[in-house]
């Protein structure tokens, strides 16, 4: 089967789905004001993507809240997925973890700062055997059952990709967890 092929098949069939669930969302939703705003597939799909906009709050809100569109979340983490790095198998140590290894052979590595002790490198490898397209930013979300946090990487270079957290990221402390598993879109 081609990879490539069956990439596009995935997108057009993601597309429909929003487009479909979107209307029904629409049709059916009180007029209200943003913030009684449902969340619609879209609005899923671009928090997936790993883009920002003023709905993403609310987006990060409902996953955290409402278990409908949390199972959309899923679904549509599993449709488009680079790699998963799924629990820990075996209980760990209360420190920070040093690195972390998916399917595919995705290394996911975080470093301390030398120069500014409060910040961390989370390092992202992708073997080149995946073939990323070039100038796609890759997407990592951490869920454990019930938060969920996203961090947005700039495009692979050298099939590395790389960002600098504060040691208050609420990502940081989610990776932590020992119930958290890791998705790369």
């Amino acid at each position: 089967m081609n990879p490539k092929k069956s990439e596009s098949s995935n997108k057009h069939i993601l597309h429909a789905y929003g487009v479909l669930t979107g209307m029904q969302g629409f049709e059916n939703a009180p007029r209200a004001d943003v913030t009684n705003k449902p969340i619609l597939i879209n609005d899923l799909l671009a928090y997936v993507s790993g883009r920002q906009n003023e709905l993403t709050p609310l987006v990060e809100q409902a996953l955290n809240q409402n278990l409908a569109v949390r199972r959309q979340y899923k679904q549509l983490l599993q449709l488009n997925n680079v790699s998963h790095i799924a629990k820990p198998r075996a209980a760990h140590s209360d420190e920070i973890f040093e690195k972390r290894i998916g399917e595919h052979g995705v290394l996911l590595k975080l470093k301390k700062s030398k120069a500014q002790t409060n910040q961390y490198y989370l390092i992202l490898e992708i073997p080149e055997a995946l073939a990323i397209e070039s100038g796609r930013n890759l997407v990592l979300h951490a869920n454990t059952n019930t938060l969920t946090q996203r961090c947005v990487f700039p495009p692979l270079h050298d099939n590395r990709a790389q960002v600098i957290l504060d040691e208050n990221n609420p990502i940081l402390a989610l990776f932590q967890d020992h119930d958290v598993e890791i998705d790369i879109q």
